[in-house]
């Protein structure tokens, strides 16, 4: 009995893989290049999207620091700043960013580099023996170094923004800024010269 159905299981499977095939390349195969080629338009779309949110970020910010205003305050002077300024403001981001992310890597160096020569040394005499103390110690060392290093880096991107805060506020409001500077060691010796008057 199984003999005589064998056969028309058989084609009726093929037959079944066949039609599959068909639907898969019709119907699948194009969806799936075609979410392919979208993922490839939407990630990017993605990235600039959180560049320009970074941007903002890190324009309204130092409005926030500088000028005491809130965060509504922060963000319309940002948007302000920015307005015509995009796409330089998100290269200078793109560029502090790449530098912060070089100089993080300098000091992850060292770390990954005794996390590897760990593994090795403890590859070679026994999985089940502890690692030597001072290998621990300097994975913890070299951690530490990763750690601080990449929180004092940080400011990088924060710094150059700042400055370009500083450069689009001066641009867009002519605040005169330099003058502010040079007035502000006149203003601080005035003010001693005051101090010393009332005490004599």
């Amino acid at each position: 009995r199984v003999k005589k159905v064998y056969w028309a299981i058989f084609g009726t499977t093929l037959l079944y893989g066949i039609v599959f095939f068909i639907a898969y390349m019709i119907i699948v195969f194009p969806m799936a290049l075609f979410a392919t080629i979208l993922s490839f338009l939407i990630i990017p779309v993605i990235y600039i999207l959180m560049g320009f949110f970074m941007v903002i970020m890190f324009t309204a910010i130092p409005a926030q620091i500088f000028e005491g205003i809130g965060i509504g305050g922060g963000l319309n002077k940002s948007f302000r700043l920015l307005k015509g300024n995009w796409w330089s403001s998100l290269g200078l981001l793109l560029l502090l960013m790449l530098i912060y992310n070089v100089v993080v890597v300098v000091f992850a160096v060292p770390f990954y580099a005794s996390m590897i020569f760990s593994f090795l040394s403890t590859a070679e005499v026994d999985m089940m023996q502890e690692t030597p103390m001072y290998v621990t110690l300097l994975n913890y060392l070299f951690g530490a170094i990763l750690l601080v290093g990449s929180f004092m880096t940080y400011s990088i991107p924060l710094v150059g923004m700042t400055i370009q805060y500083f450069s689009l506020s001066e641009e867009k409001d002519a605040t005169a800024l330099m003058k502010k500077i040079d007035a502000f060691g006149e203003a601080e010796s005035d003010q001693d010269e005051e101090d010393e008057e009332e005490y004599h």
